[in-house]
């Protein structure tokens, strides 16, 4: 029974994620068919999200472009360490690792700082809505 409990806390984790992808997905559809800016957020606000550029920057590796691709997010790389960490939680030897909070503090931080750094230097000017 707790097995049970435990799968269906799992797979509606699952869903909710699915549903959220899946909203901002719906989302950046609509705003891309209506002729506006693809990233939802700079829709909505006139700036940039944490994680805008990492699309380009993936093309731009899988191109072979490896500098313009750091150039688009210098964080790109960090996307699989952070699929393969999910993806090793259930392994014994190195859950405590995916459980620990440290590590995704340090993650955040990470994405925030070089974020904040980004905004300094490519949009000094003031927050902008139209």
């Amino acid at each position: 029974m707790k097995y049970l409990k435990e799968s269906v806390k799992e797979l509606a984790r699952y869903w909710y994620i699915c549903l959220l992808v899946g909203s901002f997905l719906l989302f950046a559809i609509i705003i891309r068919v209506l002729g506006k800016p693809n990233c939802p957020v700079y829709f909505l606000f006139n700036y940039p999200c944490p994680a805008c550029g990492l699309t380009r920057a993936w093309l731009s590796f899988f191109k072979g472009k490896l500098s313009e691709a750091f150039s688009f997010h210098p964080l790109f790389w960090l996307l699989p360490v952070i699929a393969i960490l999910f993806l090793i939680r259930k392994n014994l030897k190195l859950k405590r690792l995916y459980y620990k909070n440290l590590i995704w503090v340090l993650l955040i931080a990470i994405f925030l700082l070089t974020y904040l750094v980004r905004i300094i230097i490519a949009y000094p000017e003031p927050f902008v809505t139209k």
